[in-house]
């Protein structure tokens, strides 16, 4: 599945800074939600992304939009919708991972941050992640479904204390 890469070298060539486009074709899309309600819809997605090195770390940021479709939650019919949404992670070499003392209180950054080994960083288990923290989760038909429900007819319903006061009358008579 791994087809979101870049290498830190050619990133490094570019003073530090560079950015990538890449294409989320139905057949990755479709394996990243394998195990989920949703599959893969037919157009093309995309991922826009800026890389920023930041002595060893990784810095990115940037965009994706991802089709998918899933069952409408109120009709049943399959519908086909896009997920959108910007991207953000903080990548440090395995090597400074090993460093931590085993007993460390994590802070909120230290739980965002995502680790990579070699030259290649991947970034598609980010993508898969955001793919599916974004997408919703009772998907729905655009506009009115097309399911037929009765018309809602008006209930007459008796006062609760309209006992009381029937009871009031029988006494009084």
């Amino acid at each position: 599945m791994s087809t979101l890469t870049f290498r830190i070298a050619d990133v490094e060539a570019e003073q530090g800074k560079k950015s990538y486009s890449f294409e989320l074709k139905p057949d990755w899309v479709e394996e990243a939600v394998l195990d989920t309600e949703y599959s893969a819809a037919t157009n093309i997605g995309t991922v826009s992304v800026d890389i920023r090195l930041v002595e060893q770390d990784v810095v990115v940021t940037g965009r994706f939009k991802a089709p998918l479709s899933a069952i409408c939650g109120r009709c049943n019919s399959r519908v086909e919708f896009e997920v959108a949404s910007k991207l953000s992670a903080y990548i440090c070499p395995a090597a400074s991972q090993a460093d931590l003392p085993p007993e460390l209180e994590l802070t909120p950054e230290d739980l965002e941050r995502d680790y990579y080994e070699g030259e290649e960083v991947s970034l598609d288990a980010l993508v898969r992640e955001t793919i599916l923290l974004e997408a919703p989760s009772q998907p729905r038909c655009e506009g009115d479904c097309s399911l037929d429900l009765p018309e809602p007819t008006e209930i007459k319903r008796e006062s609760p204390l309209s006992a009381l006061l029937n009871l009031k009358k029988d006494l009084k008579s």
